[in-house]
């Protein structure tokens, strides 16, 4: 991690600064990037990717992927009704 100045303190920065989606860092379509900034003081951060639109596709079927297998876990936890809740407060 690279470390930043930021108003008088050091901060580490990621080293990676590409889009993230489908479990791996991805450059963005044409390498597009965009300089960014700290919110609080405006000084300059770094580049970071810049996501087209295909890269957003390709994020959105990800997290659709993603979605798919999630859904099949198995809580941890037994799920309880908000009824079964309060029988046990109660």
């Amino acid at each position: 991690m690279a470390l930043n100045t930021i108003g008088g303190a050091s901060i580490a920065l990621p080293d990676q600064r590409g889009l993230y989606y489908g479990g791996g860092w991805h450059d963005a379509e044409g390498g597009a990037t965009e300089a960014t900034g700290s919110p609080s003081t405006g000084e300059p951060l770094g580049r970071v990717s810049w996501a087209a639109a295909l890269d957003v596709d390709r994020a959105v079927a990800a997290a659709e992927a993603g979605f798919q297998a999630w859904r099949r876990v198995k809580p941890l936890v037994p799920r309880h009704s908000g009824y079964d809740l309060l029988a046990v407060l109660g």
